[in-house]
Order: C-alpha cells, then sequence, then structure tokens
C-alpha cells in the first residue's frame, strides 16, 4: 500500500492495454533470481505522500487523420507515450514543482529535464555538462528536431547517431548495446513517424552534451 515514487512511470504504464502489461509480468517471472539486497530510499524520495495521476492521454498530441503514416504514426504514439519511451525523459516537469502531475502539460516533448551526468559516470568527461538536458524533440525547425527525416530519427534510435554522425548522450537508452538498438525496425519507424508529427514546439535548449568519438574499431 505505500506510493511508489514516480521515478517508476506506473503513471505512464497505467495506460498499456492489459494484454501488454500481463505479457511484461509474464517475461519478469522467467528472469532469473538474483540476490541483492536493495538499500532503503534516501531522503527526500523515501516519502511519497499520493500517488501520481495516470497521464491524460486526451491531452498528448495525436497525429492528424490526414497523415500518409496515420497508423504507423499512431502505433508510435503507444510506444513513445504509453509505454513512456519517449515522453517521460523529453517532457520537463511543471514549472510548479512536483505534483500530482509529472511533467508539464503545456510542454509535451519539447524537453528540458535534466539528468546528473554523474549517474552515468560521465563526471569530467569533455563535452558533457554536470547536468543533461533532455532534447526539444518536436517538429520546430531551429530548436527541435523538425529537419530529421524519419529514417534519420531511426538511425537515433537503433546506432545512436545524430544527423551528423555524433553519439547521443544518455540517458536516452539508443545504439546498438543500449535498449532503443534492440527495436524492431517497424516499432522504430513508428515512432520515428509519430515524433515527425509532433506540433512544434518552441522551448529552446541552450546546455550542449557532446560525447566523444569512440575508439577506432581493432
Amino acid at each position: 500500500g505505500t506510493n511508489l515514487h514516480p521515478f517508476m512511470p506506473y503513471w505512464l504504464y497505467y495506460n498499456l492495454t492489459d494484454d501488454d502489461l500481463n505479457a511484461i509480468v509474464a517475461y519478469l517471472r522467467t528472469v532469473p533470481a538474483v540476490e541483492n539486497r536493495v538499500a532503503n530510499s534516501q531522503p527526500p524520495h523515501d516519502t511519497v505522500p499520493a500517488a501520481a495521476m495516470p497521464l491524460d492521454l486526451t491531452a498528448v498530441p495525436a497525429p492528424e487523420m490526414t497523415d500518409e503514416n496515420y497508423e504507423s504514426a499512431m502505433r508510435g504514439r503507444y510506444l513513445a507515450v504509453n509505454g513512456g519511451a519517449c515522453i517521460e525523459c523529453h517532457t520537463a516537469e511543471p514549472e510548479a514543482g512536483p505534483g500530482p502531475s509529472v511533467i508539464d502539460y503545456d510542454r509535451f516533448f519539447q524537453g528540458g529535464r535534466m539528468f546528473p551526468a554523474a549517474a552515468f559516470g560521465l563526471v569530467g568527461v569533455p563535452g558533457v555538462p554536470e547536468m543533461i538536458e533532455s532534447s526539444n524533440i518536436t517538429s520546430h525547425m531551429e530548436f527541435g528536431i523538425g529537419a530529421y527525416t524519419a529514417e534519420q530519427i531511426v538511425r537515433v534510435l537503433k546506432e545512436g547517431l545524430d544527423s551528423e554522425d555524433k553519439m547521443i548522450c544518455p540517458p536516452m537508452p539508443a545504439g546498438l548495446m543500449q535498449a532503443f538498438g534492440g527495436l524492431t525496425d517497424e516499432d522504430a519507424l513508428d515512432i520515428a513517424n509519430y515524433i515527425k508529427s509532433l506540433p512544434a514546439g518552441d522551448r529552446e535548449i541552450t546546455s550542449t552534451c557532446e560525447l566523444p568519438p569512440p575508439p577506432p574499431m581493432q
């Protein structure tokens, strides 16, 4: 009966289908047991007075029915929103601070959520700020990724490389050895078509994060 911290995106998973929820449970029951006692949550995350409200899907952008990739984009919306693949990290917290709504309903997908580089072992790495700010991934041509094609977005997801062949910074799990690298081609394209359908948001992300290039292959 204890309220979970919304770091666990139950407020998004609420909108998954029963079939998908049951499939996740079925998979987790196949994971081998590991003896690892996790420490109790530390302040200020040890007490959550109330559960976060489920995401209101009616407030989240949906592709226009006239979109030539409408069906694909709608499948991508389910993955990017209900499954939390994109909306959680690429939407900032409400300006009023944490509350019943975990993300800012006025700035979906416009970036601005902050992540400490220390959490990813990147302290002191050239090109990486102490706090990594998520990108604006709306269709804004200057502040977002409106110039990206769907194929380029797929490459970001599956290969972890942007349009200039630069590596994508954590916490984005993009690339061959990361979670999104295992997406099927169809799912990656569906997500890309949904991202392409997003209305332009004018939030400018001023901080930059550039990982050094990987070492040459031996």
